[in-house]
């Protein structure tokens, strides 16, 4: 929301918006130009009072002609969405982790050694995300969580998505048994073996940085006490190992799961 924000922070939020938009546009067009317009007025630092709208007006009618759908509604909930006036804790902290999740998946993409036209789009994506929720500017909770899980997918496995959603609307254990425990430590201790066993690599596929980047996330959540049953978690193990790894790795993992039965 545009009302409660200095000129400068409008000129800022202008500028960002519509340098992101002419990376859509093309080139000759009337949108393109228009841009080009809108930025070299902006660049100058003049913002008249009577022109804060009808800029906002027409960015998002730019961003209908040239983004994508999921690209539109952000700017146009980012321009004219209302700020909630009074967030719980509980809310806060919400926002707080889907923020988080966010970053963790824009510092992902980055570090991805060949970047894809949509995992550029979504970086823009999430840049615009973090912006709107940084102000306070939410939708429905769920419908915040759907949105996340879905660019996880675009932008890498169904694991991954399954991943982020049990961090985000998983419960945590809160009864901490001393089996629990063990097999927490456990779960934990195999994620940092494939990790390492990656990380020795001398050349890393494009699987191994999404490895890497799932297995950050399985220890966040574990950490936090938000784990599945210990079966499920060694089979997901596995599965990664699979992908990664050797057959060395995989017995590796297989005989510390079974350490546990033994005791």
């Amino acid at each position: 929301m545009l009302i409660n924000k200095s000129k400068i922070e409008i000129i800022e939020q202008f500028i960002y918006i519509l340098e992101i938009l002419s990376s859509y546009a093309k080139e000759g067009s009337d949108e393109k130009a228009v841009i080009k317009i809108m930025l070299d007025y902006l660049e100058k630092g003049q913002l008249l009072d009577e022109d804060i709208l009808p800029i906002a007006m027409k960015i998002s009618e730019i961003a209908k002609k040239v983004g994508s759908y999921d690209m539109k509604r952000e700017i146009n909930l980012l321009l004219f969405g209302e700020k909630k006036k009074r967030l719980t804790k509980a809310q806060k902290n919400k926002i707080k982790k889907i923020i988080e999740i966010l970053e963790y998946l824009k510092g992902y993409i980055e570090k991805k050694p060949y970047k894809s036209y949509e995992d550029i789009h979504i970086l823009n994506l999430i840049g615009l995300k973090i912006l709107r929720l940084d102000e306070g500017i939410v939708i429905d909770y769920k419908a915040e969580v759907r949105s996340l899980t879905n660019i996880a997918l675009r932008i890498g496995s169904y694991e991954l998505k399954s991943e982020i959603e049990l961090l985000l609307t998983g419960r945590k254990r809160r009864k901490l048994t001393e089996e629990f425990l063990e097999k927490r430590l456990l779960i934990i201790e195999i994620l940092e073996m494939i990790k390492d066993f990656i990380d020795k690599k001398e050349f890393k596929s494009p699987f191994d940085y999404e490895a890497i980047f799932l297995i950050n996330l399985k220890i966040h959540r574990i950490e936090e006490g938000i784990l599945k049953s210990y079966d499920e978690e060694v089979e997901s193990l596995l599965g990664i190992a699979r992908k990664v790894g050797n057959h060395q790795l995989r017995d590796q993992i297989v005989l510390l799961k079974e350490s546990i039965k033994e005791k």
